[in-house]
């Protein structure tokens, strides 16, 4: 149970005709999805000439706040020998209302066809420029920023391509794990329905439909992540939100689309209250695979939106391709941390050692934002401070940019430190309270009760399927404390293992099945290391070996272990001895030889 006194409600399993129709559906979507990468293959080119038209003229050009768009670069031989140069402001294009219309004309308009720009030079004088569109304009533009239009074409396949292929393969993976749930069964649908509705010659309606609707099932499956249950209140809220949401769309697709993203950023922040409240194990760590899938999908989605804020930060067509590339790679890493999570977290979620991944993650997830909006804010003060001195905003990202940088160390080490106590805090724990505990009951002469408990808590805690602690005594070694195993086995595992007396500190026997970690509980640990005990650490439910953190904190916790012991048998040896004296009879004193009489002197 995630709250106390709240059972949730729980999405059925899928079963029975259900099961056929939904697998009919996925099917119907698998083949449309993969003639669509087809498709997508074959037409893909550079969309370069669509964000910038008129580089089908060999122009390239800026917007500066103002009616209008500067002309900053001249690449076609057409272009300079009609009089268009840098600093040109062209203020219409086909006696256009306004240039955006001009540029919608450019678009749509066919090679060869004849252009006419309205420039007015820096002086104020305007004259009217004809100019020729054609892919060789585009293909001189890139050559003089240092790219082949071959290079680009083969970019822009690779990446549409490649994203569509990474939801193809996602989608078929969560349709080959476990069907009747739920989750992973909606899951399946969304990568593969996005391929289809971002098609784009299909009617801007139906493409905008099909996307809306998969942004509004995605935060819906994770707000059920991830065995179909809406097992908070906070998952129920926004499940309503979800729905009421939807009506948003026949009012305004595009403000519902805003308003989606924000769901789906609060749908993923849900997880966190569930994974604090959630007992189960098995649960607990989908949810922390989960977890890493959104911190790895946010910083990609952070670096999007740097890359959109400083798309037109140079007036520079070398700069616009790079900072193009930057946001395919940070789209297709969106996809790969997102969809890889919600998969491993589904499919083979017992691996135990995400923990130190997850906590890098975490660090930079948290970092991004802080220090991409400190990079925003410092770019808007310096403008405010630097624009009225240097009368351009040339050295202002550079100094911002200078700025953050410098405090990515700090900011990193900080937060790092924070995220360490709370991803380890059960570790932490264990280093603190066990040592305390062991010095407590060492007073209390009571060695089972000593070993019983730390074998229970470090059980626990390293999520061990078993562990025990094995004593020495005069006939060999003995289960003193067993948690999770029978004696049985452990007495058999003792009689086969050779302990040694002498031991390191911490052995890793990763081909033994049931106790791969021992930990050797030294006797005098500041003069010759003896081995009273072992304490004897089996794998995780996934069967891994505990990382290197918990042997470091297994280390760190079997000298006082060693101590306690040391001291309870120390002192259960010396009342044993006592108890033996005073079983066999008081010890007869030595006769003690009477002194000699002094005589005394008589007075004279």
């Amino acid at each position: 149970m995630v709250e106390s006194g709240f059972q949730g409600w729980r999405v059925p399993p899928l079963g029975g005709w259900a099961l056929r129709v939904y697998a009919v559906l996925w099917w119907l979507l698998l083949a449309a999805a993969l003639a669509t990468t087809v498709l997508i293959a074959l037409a893909s080119a550079w969309d370069g000439p669509e964000r910038i038209p008129l580089l089908r003229a060999g122009i390239n050009y800026t917007r500066d706040g103002t009616p209008g768009l500067v002309v900053f670069d001249v690449s076609s031989l057409q272009a300079r020998r009609a009089g268009v140069d840098g600093g040109d402001r062209i203020v219409a294009i086909n006696d256009s209302a306004t240039v955006d219309e001009g540029l919608d004309a450019v678009v749509d308009g066919a090679d060869g066809d004849v252009m006419v720009l309205r420039l007015a030079e820096p002086g104020g004088q305007l004259r009217d420029v004809p100019v020729t569109l054609g892919p060789a304009h585009v293909e001189e533009a890139l050559r003089s920023a240092g790219f082949s239009a071959s290079f680009m074409a083969g970019w822009t396949f690779a990446i549409l391509v490649l994203g569509n292929l990474l939801g193809i393969l996602a989608s078929i993976l969560l349709f080959r794990g476990d069907r009747s749930n739920p989750v992973a069964a909606l899951l399946a649908l969304i990568p593969l329905a996005t391929a289809v509705g971002g098609y784009g010659e299909l009617p801007v309606a139906a493409s905008v439909a099909i996307l809306s609707v998969t942004a509004l099932l995605l935060p819906m499956a994770l707000l059920a992540f991830p065995d179909g249950r809406f097992a908070t209140r906070t998952s129920i809220v926004l499940l309503g939100l979800n729905l009421l949401w939807a009506l948003a769309y026949f009012w305004d697709p595009y403000l519902y689309g805003q308003g989606v993203l924000v769901l789906l950023a609060a749908s993923a922040l849900a997880t966190i209250p569930r994974l604090r409240r959630t007992a189960a194990t098995d649960q607990r760590q989908q949810l922390r695979w989960a977890m890493l899938g959104f911190a790895g999908s946010a910083v990609c989605a952070l670096g999007l939106l740097a890359c959109s804020q400083l798309q037109y930060a140079r007036d520079d067509l070398w700069y616009v391709i790079v900072n193009d590339m930057a946001s395919d790679l940070f789209d297709l890493g969106y996809t790969i941390c997102l969809w890889g999570g919600l998969i491993v977290a589904l499919l083979r979620y017992r691996l135990y050692d995400a923990d130190a991944a997850i906590t890098r993650s975490a660090v930079w997830a948290i970092a991004a934002p802080l220090l991409a909006f400190f990079f925003t804010a410092t770019i808007e003060v310096l403008k405010v401070a630097l624009g009225p001195v240097l009368g351009n905003d040339m050295v202002v990202v550079p100094s911002a940019g200078a700025l953050t940088a410098m405090l990515i160390a700090p900011v990193g080490s900080w937060i790092e430190r924070r995220v360490e106590l709370w991803s380890r805090r059960d570790l932490i724990a264990l280093s603190r309270e066990l040592p305390a505990a062991a010095s407590d009951l060492s007073e209390n002469d009571d060695a089972g009760l000593l070993l019983g408990h730390a074998c229970r808590a470090v059980g626990l805690t390293m999520k061990a399927r078993a562990t025990a602690i094995a004593v020495r005594g005069e006939a060999g070694w003995a289960a003193g404390a067993l948690f999770g195993v029978g004696a049985g086995e452990v007495g058999s595992w003792l009689a086969a293992a050779a302990l040694p007396q002498q031991p390191d500190a911490v052995v890793v026997a990763r081909d033994d099945p049931l106790f791969p970690v021992r930990v050797a509980l030294i006797a005098r640990p500041a003069g010759e290391p003896e081995a009273i005990a072992w304490l004897l650490v089996g794998p995780r439910p996934d069967g891994s070996i505990q990382d290197r953190d918990a042997r470091a904190v297994l280390a760190e916790i079997a000298p006082s272990l060693g101590r306690a012991l040391h001291v309870i048998a120390a002192r259960q040896r010396r009342f044993a001895t006592l108890l033996e004296n005073m079983a066999s009879g008081p010890t007869p004193e030595p006769a003690v030889p009477p002194a000699p009489k002094r005589l005394k002197k008589a007075r004279t």
